[in-house]
């Protein structure tokens, strides 16, 4: 399994390089810092009409503050039938996508069950606050096929600051305190 994972990822570096010609979608900013749970839904309809074979797709997204991402993907079936096969995504930053000339290095990969499966998934994965990059990789089994996905945020949990622990101790020794001159007095 290791060996198809370096193998996977040596692909997605590989077909990155073809991303930079791909179609780009931007969808909006989420929302601003503070905002807790985000999310950025996507689909290809944006592009021209389908037809049977492989794409690479690039979306990007922005992280207002520190998140955990995680990815889904699912084939829109047509008349109940599978008309999309997924080999996996890939995550970025997008800053190095722009300056690299679209063969960025990886910060997350997400691998569908099997090859070729209908549905991708994937995360948790800790993004700090910025802009980074989704390249999904896959074909189109029939024309006229679509798929549609979503890429959800969760805050990060807060790591306390010193002064807030050091400001916790001290609250926590003079109520300590309050009830040891209580005991005593009683």
């Amino acid at each position: 399994m290791k060996l198809f994972k370096q193998f996977f990822v040596a692909v997605v570096l590989g077909l990155c390089g073809l991303a930079a010609n791909a179609q780009q979608f931007i969808p909006m900013d989420p929302g601003a810092p503070g905002q807790f749970n985000v999310s950025w839904s996507f689909d290809d309809a944006w592009s021209a009409p389908h037809v049977a074979g492989d794409f690479i797709d690039v979306y990007q997204f922005n992280v207002p503050d520190a998140q955990n991402i995680s990815v889904s993907v699912w084939d829109q079936k047509i008349g109940g039938t599978a008309g999309v096969g997924f080999y996996g995504f890939g995550l970025f930053s997008w800053a190095d996508y722009m300056i690299s000339g679209g063969n960025p290095a990886l910060l997350a990969v997400g691998l569908p069950s099997s090859p070729g499966a209908g549905a991708v998934s994937g995360g948790s994965w800790l993004f700090n606050s910025g802009t980074y990059g989704l390249a999904l990789f896959g074909t189109y089994t029939a024309n006229g096929a679509s798929y549609q996905g979503i890429i959800n945020g969760v805050p990060a949990s807060a790591v306390p600051e010193p002064a807030e622990m050091l400001m916790m101790m001290a609250g926590l020794m003079v109520v300590a305190g309050a009830l040891r001159r209580r005991r005593n007095a009683a």
